[in-house]
């Protein structure tokens, strides 16, 4: 690997610190980067707080494509370790149940 080569993540960010609101494609045409590479660190980004999704309106059954955008301000406090776990909990049937409060589904 180049040392002097910027990671897909730094690429996206800088093209995405001087535009907002674009598409995974027009931030890999500008990049240079193909666009599954763009989207995984568009993932890493969003997961960091660093950029947020604008979801794309639908119109019928067409859907337009996500937009992204550079967060500005604060970043979002990120999850606690035991996080994922409690969500995969909450995942199951019996999880579902218990948060919501229903104790008839444990009768059989």
């Amino acid at each position: 690997m180049n040392p002097t080569k910027q990671s897909t993540e730094q690429a996206v960010l800088s093209v995405m610190s001087s535009r907002s609101k674009l598409t995974t494609a027009e931030i890999a045409a500008a990049t240079g980067r193909g666009r599954s590479a763009v989207a995984k660190a568009l993932a890493k980004l969003e997961k960091s707080s660093k950029v947020e999704r604008h979801t794309g309106r639908r119109d019928g059954a067409r859907r337009d494509p996500d937009r992204w955008g550079a967060r500005k301000g604060k970043a979002r406090p990120s999850a606690g370790p035991g996080t994922e776990r409690l969500r995969s909990c909450l995942n199951t049937s019996w999880g579902r149940a218990w948060a919501l409060g229903i104790e008839s589904f444990w009768v059989t």
